[in-house]
């Protein structure tokens, strides 16, 4: 049955032979959708029709479906070690990819319907070229079977979740930069609590812009809830390059900031020294210069909190932001235990004990930061970032303001 998620009122039923349906996956526009039944068959449904369009027999029993966002090939697997691509327009095997050494439980395209990620018994997780016949790609192992697959929506990040029988399975979730760990088989992160077969795996919204997902200019998804301003152009940087690599062959005019160490924002390695420079000689006297002009010191970091989580517990806000201090303050204890040495051997004279009892660049709260978040959100509206200026009482929790 299609339901409409705002009443729960079926839109539109589908009966095929009476059997029960063991999988299914639906397109991005919503207009296809592929189920597979106990009997080993597969449907392709017509969802604004409302009719069956194809049916065939799949090769054995099962085990996953998934659709790319253009609809045009179906991904299948069952109980033997191959994925089956097929024609959605007419029903008809393409291809057959082989590699996986067991059962293969799951399958999921990347935004750009190019290539395909699998997850296998065989302890697995590889990912495909569906265009080219060319094998697969390891992109790591668990130390059990893999039981599901999940990429996220800029196609640059995998999840895998584990589970099989037996005292030594693999309940992990593990998480995959699909640039770097092909060649290094490692994770970037490895979750660990599930009590039992970890089946099912989603991404929440977007790592980075994606045209195909977020309605960028070249996709076809449903339109960005950001506009950008006039004169300025949005482009993600592919998933096959990045920011150092393109500032070294000139593509980009500079960055605002450059991580090589391991991150989830970039993936750069490259040594840029030699073709790019600071905007400021140095850039520490222009930071004190800025800090004794302005008083204002970046804030890096906020703590969000969902508002209809707040709305109904609202004494999350407080114990959060007293946790935060209390840890803040555990800190500044042993680092001035630390500084004791200093003081007490004259490297450090009176005037920074002083200053360090006065002044707190990194003070917490809403009172001590309220400058820089004023002057946040002036520029926010000011780049075009923001319709309006947004006045900080809409942000902030109303239990907060006065801390």
């Amino acid at each position: 049955c299609l339901l409409e998620t705002a009443t729960g009122k079926v839109v539109r039923a589908f009966v095929a032979e009476g059997q029960e349906n063991i999988g299914l996956a639906w397109s991005r526009d919503g207009k296809l959708l592929a189920t597979a039944d106990e009997l080993n068959t597969i449907h392709l449904l017509d969802t604004v029709g409302g009719k069956v369009s194809h049916s065939w027999k799949h090769p054995d029993k099962v085990e996953c479906l998934s659709l790319p966002p253009d609809g045009k090939l179906l991904a299948t697997a069952g109980n033997n070690e191959l994925i089956y691509l097929w024609d959605t327009a007419t029903g008809k095997e393409i291809r057959r990819l082989a590699g996986h050494q067991a059962v293969v439980r799951d399958v999921d395209w990347s935004p750009d319907g190019l290539t395909l990620a699998s997850a296998s018994d065989d302890r697995t997780v590889r990912w495909w070229n569906a265009a080219r016949d060319e094998g697969s790609q390891l992109v790591g192992e668990h130390k059990g079977p893999v039981r599901c697959v999940a990429l996220s929506a800029d196609g640059r990040r995998a999840l895998s979740g584990g589970g099989g029988p037996g005292p030594r399975a693999d309940l992990s979730i593990q998480l995959w930069d699909l640039e770097k760990s092909p060649t290094t088989n490692q994770p970037v992160a490895r979750f660990l609590g599930h009590q039992s077969f970890v089946t099912a795996l989603a991404f929440a919204g977007t790592l980075g812009f994606d045209p195909v997902h977020e309605g960028l200019p070249g996709g076809d998804g449903p339109p960005f809830r950001f506009t950008a301003p006039e004169g300025v152009r949005v482009s993600r940087i592919p998933p096959t390059t990045n920011i150092g690599e393109m500032l070294v062959r000139g593509e980009l005019d500079g960055a605002l900031n450059y991580l090589v160490d391991k991150n989830l924002v970039d993936r750069s390695t490259v040594d840029i020294s030699t073709v790019t420079r600071p905007l400021f000689a140095d850039p520490v006297a222009e930071g004190r210069r800025f800090y004794a002009k302005t008083g204002l010191y970046p804030i890096n970091h906020g703590v969000v909190v969902r508002r209809s989580l707040l709305e109904r517990h609202p004494w999350i806000a407080l114990n959060l932001y007293s946790a935060f201090l209390a840890a803040k303050e555990e800190i500044t204890r042993y680092g001035q235990a630390y500084l004791h040495w200093y003081f007490e051997s004259g490297l450090l004279g009176d005037d920074a004990k002083r200053t360090l009892a006065v002044h707190d660049p990194l003070a917490y709260g809403f009172k001590a930061s309220r400058a820089v978040l004023e002057t946040i959100a002036q520029y926010v509206h000011e780049q075009g970032l923001s319709a309006r200026r947004v006045e900080l009482k809409e942000i902030f929790a109303a239990s907060t303001l006065d801390m």
